[in-house]
């Protein structure tokens, strides 16, 4: 199955591992909660997936890759202890907790979820030492004495002996207690992820018409060429600050992320079309409205002689700014919510009302230093911290607001924050109805060029599938989207544009 089919796996697992009965207890025992074993070629999106399902289901997740571990910090480090069986003492070895189970347990600290995925990376490729304490934890979801808690769902992932020369194969046994999952290369299945994680539009130009490109692997040893899903994204994000910083984007810069020299140089080709279209058509500045009425009719004119190459460069281009531009949306939604959340957690710590202002400053430089110690211990996740970061900061503005207002009592302290969380709100659905409006113009104008064909059906599934594109739309509908809508015939999408993109 594709990548999007095993996370749906994964999430109806977890799901049905889940579900209690009326007495609190687990419907299926823990025991017969098998392990999922993700099976896959490398960079396909094993790892991200499950992260992504765990988020989805609203639990815990913690992720190791095994091959970056001793038995000790698997297993746990040995301990002498002394027992007395029938009025005689021995001395007896024991095993400290181990780091990876002691994880487990910070996580439900930290985050209060009883419930979560604990992922095993590489599973596969451990060493002979390490293999044992693998097959016991797939086989009875224990590390060395203890055991995994009740509550968490084990998915391991690993790659299949052909990509991987460390491949260790399990035994029918161990197979036999597992829920396998043997993950394909889907370009379509990857696509959704594409437009929703603004993968360069060039990337998405280029291989709307080179699928076959999309997943690449030949030779062997040091000879071995090859291209992934995880090699297109890490590029996307390298060009994206290239072209910020002014940095010239080359065949050689390329070919350290696609590590096949001659669809590395394809590919440049493609990137350096991408860019020449944008510039004979001037989508920058008709995207930033900086040209005149007269030129704009011209350039939209232009646009509709455009070649089928052209036609789709601008269908990409405009799906990428208008999917950014929703996603900055929802970010600055995100961070109006987690500054009132932030606000009202002090407030229902504060009980002495004096020098309220200064208190809350002081909680400020708490929570900063707290948030550094859980980075530096590896016990918060990249993109939680990024936005408790950004929260913090944003609440920092906060704080010259209090000074100023009255005098100090908690009541007109929360008013005057409330007033101030208030503007904010008011602010981002001021630029919200500018986004909104943006949209609209954007679609009409592209429909008049493009016309109601595969291209502008190209970039309506780009936006139906971006989530930042479907939060906005929910929040605020737009009448125009609504009224494309109906080109969105899904059963017969894939054959259009596969028509569309083998031309000459």
């Amino acid at each position: 199955m594709n990548i999007r089919q095993a996370k749906d796996e994964i999430i109806h697992a977890i799901r049905a591992y889940t579900a209690k009965d009326e007495a609190g207890n687990y419907r299926i025992p823990p025991l017969r909660q098998r392990p999922i074993l993700l099976i896959g070629p490398p960079g396909v999106g094993k790892t991200a997936v499950v992260g992504q399902a765990a988020a989805e289901c609203g639990i815990g997740f913690v992720a190791y890759t095994i091959t970056h571990h001793t038995r000790q910090s698997a297993v746990g480090l040995p301990v002498i202890s002394h027992k007395i069986w029938r009025g005689r003492e021995y001395t007896v070895t024991e095993y400290t907790m181990s780091e990876i189970i002691g994880s487990v347990y910070e996580t439900m600290d930290r985050t209060g979820r009883r419930e979560g995925i604990l992922f095993i990376d590489e599973i596969n490729c451990v060493s002979e030492t390490l293999m044992p304490t693998m097959l016991q934890l797939l086989q009875a979801k224990r590390f060395g004495e203890y055991r995994v808690p009740a509550g968490w769902v084990i998915v391991a992932a690993g790659n299949p002996g052909e990509y991987n020369t460390s491949v260790r194969e399990f035994d029918m046994v161990t197979l036999d207690r597992v829920k396998k999952i043997m993950v394909e290369v889907d370009y379509d299945a990857w696509l959704p992820y594409a437009c929703d994680h603004g993968i360069h539009g060039s990337i998405l130009f280029y291989l709307d018409g080179n699928r076959e490109n999309f997943y690449h692997i030949s030779g062997a040893g040091e000879s071995r060429q090859f291209l992934t899903a995880r090699g297109w994204e890490d590029l996307s994000v390298m060009i994206g600050e290239y072209e910020r910083e002014n940095i010239p984007v080359t065949p050689e810069f390329i070919e350290q992320y696609l590590q096949c020299p001659e669809i590395a140089a394809d590919y440049f080709g493609w990137y350096r079309l991408y860019g020449r279209c944008g510039e004979k058509l001037r989508l920058k500045e008709f995207w930033e409205d900086r040209l005149t009425e007269g030129e704009r009719r011209e350039q939209k004119e232009v646009m509709r002689r455009s070649s089928w190459e052209e036609r789709l460069c601008i269908s990409r281009y405009f799906a990428g700014k208008l999917t950014g531009m929703l996603a900055e949306s929802e970010s600055e939604e995100a961070l109006c919510r987690d500054t009132e959340r932030l606000w009202r957690l002090f407030l229902g710590q504060v009980s002495e009302t004096k020098d309220l202002p200064e208190q809350f400053r002081g909680w400020l430089k708490q929570e900063n230093h707290a948030l550094e110690i859980k980075s530096d211990q590896g016990v918060t996740d990249e993109e939680e911290e990024r936005k408790e970061r950004r929260a913090l900061q944003a609440l920092g503005n906060l704080y010259p607001e209090l000074v100023g207002c009255g005098d100090g009592k908690k009541a007109d302290m929360a008013a005057c924050a409330a007033a101030w969380l208030q503007r904010r709100q008011d602010c981002h659905r001021g630029r919200d109805q500018k986004r909104q409006e943006k949209l609209s113009g954007t679609l009409h104008d592209l429909a008049d060029v493009l016309g109601k064909g595969t291209e502008f059906v190209s970039l309506l599934s780009a936006m139906a599938v971006n989530r930042s594109c479907v939060r906005f739309l929910v929040r605020r509908p737009c009448e125009a989207f609504a009224g494309y809508a109906s080109l969105l015939q899904f059963d017969d999408r894939r054959r259009r544009l596969q028509v569309a993109f083998e031309k000459d």
